[in-house]
């Protein structure tokens, strides 16, 4: 998995992690139980007592994934139990409903949004916000740590191998939804940690993640492949 990083520069941001009131969160992905939108939706409400300016952007479409291929087999049982009740009813009509007046004033559902596009909303971002509660590798994230933007992640699937914590962003535990709104008033208030995490996780994504050193790992790989099989032909005869 890899990405461009042309598409995440640092110049289409207009403010960055050094900005005085990073406020602004974003979320980007499927809107359905198994990504804890939920989780951040209540996280947002503790946020908004003492930060009554913070917005919240969601960008993503209502696309829940069926029970059987995800939830029930990739989750706890009790994780399983607490997210019955999603499927229902419409899980976007029940987020809305759960909502403060606050609350709902201050949140933004972009829904789907063409992928050309969505660098622009982090661009406009401060911190990015992954509340999922299974995740196989999370592209949003790095294309959040491309763009700049400190992220705060539940540290489930494969996000502890992307993420290190407080290193190149902060981990928290999944359906929890005061961990998050921790983790995200951390990175509000601390500006030498947000702008230390933003710039670490930028070059190291871009070094794990960036299409050309992929292309480049890659073509060195077929490279040795090719000198060891003529090594072993030569030594055949």
């Amino acid at each position: 998995m890899g990405l461009s990083a042309e598409a995440f520069s640092r110049t289409s941001r207009d403010s960055g992690p050094d900005h005085p009131s990073p406020r602004r969160l974003l979320y980007v992905g499927r809107i359905s139980p198994e990504k804890g939108v939920h989780d951040l939706l209540d996280a947002f409400e503790l946020i908004l007592r003492q930060y009554p300016d913070t917005s919240l952007t969601l960008v993503g479409p209502e696309w829940i994934a069926p029970r059987d291929i995800i939830v029930n087999l990739c989750l706890e049982a009790d994780r399983i139990d607490s997210l019955a009740p999603f499927y229902e009813d419409g899980y976007l009509m029940q987020l809305r409903k759960r909502l403060s007046p606050e609350a709902a004033q201050r949140i933004t559902f972009a829904g789907l949004v063409a992928h050309n596009a969505v660098a622009a909303y982090y661009g406009h971002a401060d911190i990015y916000v992954s509340p999922s509660l299974y995740e196989s590798f999370g592209v949003s994230i790095i294309e959040a740590m491309a763009a700049g933007l400190p992220v705060v992640a539940t540290g489930v699937g494969a996000v502890p191998e992307v993420i290190s914590h407080g290193h190149t962003g902060l981990l928290v535990e999944a359906a929890n939804p005061p961990a998050i709104a921790k983790a995200v008033i951390n990175l509000m208030t601390d500006a030498s940690l947000r702008t230390s995490i933003s710039r670490v996780a930028r070059d190291e994504v871009l070094r794990r993640y960036s299409w050309q050193n992929i292309c480049s790992k890659l073509m060195q790989f077929y490279h040795e492949v090719l000198d060891n099989k003529a090594v072993q032909v030569s030594e055949a005869f």
